[in-house]
């Protein structure tokens, strides 16, 4: 969620009683019933990667987790995942 986010990166702010929308990311993802792909950078500064897993052991079934080695938050390169997005959605 935000809160947690905000919580991760800022920890001596309270985070969550400041925010109006929590932007429940888990509460939403236990109703989503399509398969689902989770892309995690394993460097990511922002959203730590034990929020990303914590999503997907939420998730409901069928799920992956993909973990980008080395990668951050917004450093990303589209031609190194987009073999693995075309393959993910040609699949369903």
């Amino acid at each position: 969620s935000l809160a947690d986010i905000g919580a991760k990166q800022f920890p001596f702010i309270p985070a969550r009683y400041l925010l109006l929308d929590r932007y429940d990311s888990l509460q939403k993802i236990a109703k989503v019933d399509e398969k689902l792909r989770i892309v995690h950078g394993s460097k990511d500064n922002l959203v730590p990667i034990a929020l990303g897993k914590e999503l997907y052991n939420a998730a409901n079934e069928p799920k992956e987790f993909i973990t980008l080695e080395g990668v951050g938050h917004n450093d990303v390169s589209l031609d190194a995942i987009a073999d693995n997005i075309i393959g993910f959605t040609n699949a369903r």
